[in-house]
C-alpha cells in the first residue's frame, strides 16, 4: 500500500466496464461533481524560490522528439531543507514528463537509505537524446521531482523535508511530444523551504523495473 496511491477498486472497474459495455450513456447532471478550480499561478503557493532553464526549447510542430536535458545552476550557499516543490512547464500541451535530479558535492557522512534499489533491475537503457545529451557528473544523481499531465505539486509530510546540500545542481530531464503546433518551453521548479531542519529527513527515490520488455 502506497500513501496516496490512485488506484482503482475491483468495483471500480467493474462499473467502468459496465457502463462501457451498455454504451457509455451520459449520466444525470445533478450528479455531476463540480469542475475543479486550478490555481492560475503555482499550487504549492508562492514559492520559496525559483529555478527556472537558462535556455528557451523551441518544440517542434511534428515528428519524434529525443529526450533533452538541462541543467540549472541552484548556487545554495548553504543546505535547504525543501517541505514542497511543483515543476511547471510553460508549454504543458507539448510536455509528456520532466524529471528533476539533484547533483551536488557530499558535504558530510550520511547515513545510508534502509531501503536499498537492486542496482541490476533498476538499471534501464539509456534513452535517446537530442541535441543536449546529459552529462557526466562526478556526483550522485538524486531524484527530487517529477510532472507528467495530472501531477499534484509534492508536499512531504509534515515534520519531513527533503535535504538539498549546497554547491549543486537542477538537472532536467525532458519528454517533449510535438502536437501538429510549434511552440517554446522554458520549464521552471518552485520550492518552499522550511525555515529550519525538519525532525525527520525525507529522502525521494525511485522504483523502477529496467529489465521488462514486451
Amino acid at each position: 500500500e502506497f500513501v496516496g496511491e490512485r488506484r482503482l477498486t475491483d468495483a471500480q472497474i467493474a462499473t467502468i466496464e459496465r457502463w462501457a459495455n451498455e454504451g457509455a450513456v451520459e449520466g444525470a447532471a445533478a450528479g455531476r461533481p463540480k469542475t475543479p478550480q486550478w490555481a492560475d499561478g503555482w499550487q504549492l503557493g508562492k514559492p520559496d524560490q525559483i529555478l527556472e532553464m537558462t535556455e528557451s526549447y523551441t518544440v517542434p510542430a511534428s515528428g519524434t522528439i529525443a529526450y533533452e536535458y538541462f541543467y540549472i545552476p541552484a548556487d545554495f550557499k548553504e543546505p535547504k531543507w525543501v517541505k514542497s516543490i511543483e515543476v511547471r512547464p510553460t508549454a504543458r500541451e507539448a510536455v509528456h514528463h520532466v524529471l528533476v535530479f539533484y547533483e551536488a558535492p557530499p558535504d558530510g557522512t550520511r547515513t545510508p537509505p534502509v531501503l536499498q534499489l537492486n542496482r541490476d533491475d533498476s538499471r534501464a537503457p539509456r534513452s535517446n537524446t537530442g541535441n543536449r545529451p546529459p552529462r557526466e557528473s562526478k556526483f550522485v544523481s538524486r531524484l527530487l521531482a517529477t510532472y507528467a499531465p495530472g501531477t499534484n505539486p509534492q508536499v512531504f509530510p509534515l515534520g519531513t523535508a527533503v535535504r538539498l546540500p549546497p554547491g549543486g545542481v537542477l538537472h532536467l530531464q525532458l519528454h517533449y511530444t510535438a502536437n501538429g503546433q510549434a511552440g517554446t518551453d522554458r520549464t521552471r521548479v518552485g520550492m518552499i523551504f522550511a525555515k529550519e531542519p525538519p525532525e525527520e529527513e525525507m529522502r525521494v527515490s525511485q522504483f523502477l523495473n529496467g529489465q521488462f520488455t514486451i
